[in-house]
Formats: structure tokens, sequence, C-alpha cells
């Protein structure tokens, strides 16, 4: 439902400075609710743990926060020497906080950089007009090697660990049309605009369509005047956003809308674009249409608001482990074992009364992921063992005795 406020108001703030869009000082670059998008992820107390996703080494959105910091920077900054400094470090946070970050960021800005470069060289330009883009590209490089580092010194310091990335990164053919529709179902979701299970929010996720559809006219008016028309943030946002919908489709990363979390960041990215392109496409004679699209933007912007509170007033959803901890806490069983999905969900829902660690689901190794080692220590602990149904324990079996087993649950026995 923030997608509506998330994709609308630079529109509305692109309507003052559209001239902007130009060559020439760039115009807004972030969008007015950037933290919207953001996560954030946790490490259980302090014990080294492995990130939560079984093929990405980090999966959260929490990088988004310092991408549009990044993209700020460049924006409002001028063209002094720290700011690749800056940059840089603004780079390697995001790649610490999400790996993805090196498609969505550190890699676009390296790349434009290039292409700065070359085009200059084409201009037969001064030599003094190189630097920045020279040092904005060295930036990129530096944050990779830069957050590289970072993390073995935190893996050092007993932090968070790392997963190496599968060998078979890249889809087959025949997986394509399938990370094409997951996409496309992606941005409807982050945009708002899928409107399932509700009347009336599906009636309201029409709206929400205008959003993605003026974000989809901007990037492809962007990229047409990728080299002529647009500035060095715009040129960033849109080589990011296409590179991240590459790596949405090329990889295993987004095999489907369960994985929308992976590229949230093309959100805001859909929101900067929109506010900094499309008011350059109206021409400037047409003052009227121009100012016509102010009340017709806030028009948009509240029916968004009024999705919201409508959204708001629904009832909220049981969590679906609940009867589950109610009846282990009930029955006394007060530590246990599960698969991932089970486990940390039903131990917030027995408010903590019934510590259930996550393992693999075979059941046979630790799931080490925000886990805490002393989970697992048999010297302090005689956790019941909780087993997928069809293992020693059959559903109906569980059912006699009052456990409330669904076929998705975990079974439990002492």
């Amino acid at each position: 439902m923030l997608a509506v406020v998330q994709d609308q108001l630079p529109l509305l703030a692109g309507q003052r400075r559209s001239q902007r869009f130009l060559k020439g000082r760039p115009g807004t670059c972030c969008t007015p609710i950037p933290a919207a998008t953001a996560g954030t992820t946790s490490a259980g107390h302090g014990q080294r743990t492995t990130p939560p996703a079984k093929h990405r080494r980090y999966s959260s959105s929490s990088a988004a926060v310092p991408i549009l910091l990044i993209l700020l920077v460049l924006d409002r900054a001028q063209e002094r020497w720290y700011v690749p400094v800056v940059v840089c470090g603004l780079l390697a946070w995001a790649q610490v906080a999400d790996e993805l970050a090196v498609v969505a960021v550190a890699v676009p800005v390296g790349a434009v950089a290039v292409v700065r470069l070359v085009v200059l060289a084409i201009r037969l330009r001064p030599l003094r007009e190189f630097w920045y883009d020279t040092a904005l590209g060295m930036a990129a490089t530096v944050s990779i090697l830069l957050a590289a580092g970072t993390e073995k010194a935190i893996r050092a310091l007993g932090g968070f660990d790392l997963l190496p990335l599968p060998q078979q990164l890249l889809v087959t053919r025949s997986q394509l049309p399938g990370h094409i529709r997951a996409l496309g179902e992606t941005l409807l979701l982050l945009f708002g605009a899928n409107g399932q299970g509700n009347h009336g929010l599906a009636f309201l996720a029409q709206f929400h369509l205008i959003g993605l559809a003026l974000a989809g006219l901007a990037l492809l008016a962007a990229i047409v005047w990728y080299v002529t028309r647009v500035d060095r943030v715009t040129q960033v946002v849109v080589a990011a956003a296409v590179a991240t919908m590459a790596a949405a489709i090329l990889t295993i990363e987004l095999s489907s809308v369960g994985q929308a979390h992976e590229v949230a960041v093309l959100l805001p990215f859909g929101a900067v674009l929109a506010g900094r392109v499309l008011p350059g496409l109206l021409p400037d004679r047409v003052r009227a249409a121009r100012r016509a699209l102010l009340p017709a933007g806030g028009a948009w912007l509240a029916v968004g608001l009024a999705a919201l509170c409508y959204a708001a007033t629904g009832a909220p959803v049981a969590a679906e482990n609940m009867p589950l901890a109610g009846w282990l806490t009930a029955h006394g069983y007060t530590e246990g074992l599960a698969a991932y999905w089970q486990a940390s969900s039903t131990t917030v829902d027995s408010g903590g009364k019934t510590l259930v660690a996550p393992v693999t689901d075979q059941g046979t190794a630790v799931y080490a992921w925000e886990a805490d080692a002393a989970w697992y220590d048999p010297g302090t602990r005689r956790a019941g063992v909780l087993r997928p149904p069809s293992a020693h324990v059959s559903c109906g079996r569980l059912r006699d005795h009052g456990v409330p087993v669904q076929p998705a649950d975990q079974a439990c026995r002492r």
C-alpha cells in the first residue's frame, strides 16, 4: 500500500523542477519515503550465523537505504574530491547489507562512469573533465574489495558468516518463462497493484497500475535518451533497474513472488525515474497540461492513502503456527527442533515459552541461520524432536492426541 506514496510524490515534486531532467543540474533524486522499502536483519544472540537465504548469502532489502543515499549524494553534491570517497563507503555499506547491491548499484555506478568517459573522449573534451567519472569508477571497484574485507573482518570477530553462492546460479532456458512471469507478478506486488484476496483492495489496485505504467514509461524514455539527455543519477538508476531485472530473470534469485524482497529496490528505482523523467516528456509550451498534473497527482495520492486506511481496518490474520504453539505450551513442551519455517515462528507464537530451534528439512543437521549454538548443546538442552508428519509419526495419530496438525505443519514427540 505504501507503493502509491512511494511512486507518486516524486511525480508531484518533479513538476516544479522538470527542467533539471535535461542537461545541467540533476533534478530530484530520491523518493520521499525511501525507508519504506528497507528491511533489517538481526543476528541471533551475537553468535556466528549464516544468512537468511538458501541461494543468496544475505537476503534483505536493507540495501535500499544506502543505495538511495548514494543517489542523493551524486545528485546534490558538487564535483569535489570527497564525493567519490563518500560514495565508495556507501557502496561498501550497501554490499555488506545485501550482496545484490553489487548488481543493483556498484556495477551500475562503475558502468555509467565508463560510459560517460567514453562520451567525453568521443567529444574530445579537455582532460580536466575526466577526473570525476574516473574517480567514481575507481570508487565502485574499490567498494567491492572493501565490502569483501569488511565481511571477512566481521567473521573473524565472531559475527555472521556468509554462505557461498551456488554453483548453478544461472537458470536454464526452460526456466526463463517462469522467471519472467515471477518478475511481472513481483512488480505488481511491489507497486501495490496485485489486489488479491479483497474486492475493495482489488478495485483500488487498479489505480496503482498507473504508477507501474508511469515507472515503465519513464524507464523506456530514459533508455532512449540515455546518452543524449539524461543526467548521471538517472543513468545510474536506469542501469541499476535493468541490471536488477536481468538478475531476477537470469538467475535463481527470483523464482516466485515469495522472493519479492530480493528485488524490492525496484520500487524506489521506479519512483526516482518517474519523478525525474516524466516531467521532461512534456514540452514547455504545454504549460497548462503540466499545471493540471499537480491536482491530478494529488487526487491519485489521495486514492492511495484511502487504500492504505481501508486496508488498516481489516481484521488481522492469526499466525499460522499459533494453534501448534498453544498446544506445545499447554502440554509442557519447552524445547524442540523443527524445520525452519515452523521453528522460529512457533517460538514467537508461544511468547518465548517454547524454544523451537531450526534444523534442516530432513532433520539431519542444524539449520545455522540466525541461530544460537547454545540451542543445540546436548549438555544443557533436552529438546523434544519435531519431525515432518511423514517421519515416524502420522498426522492422524497426532490428531488423535489432540495436536493441531496440518499437512504443512511439523509434528512433535517428547
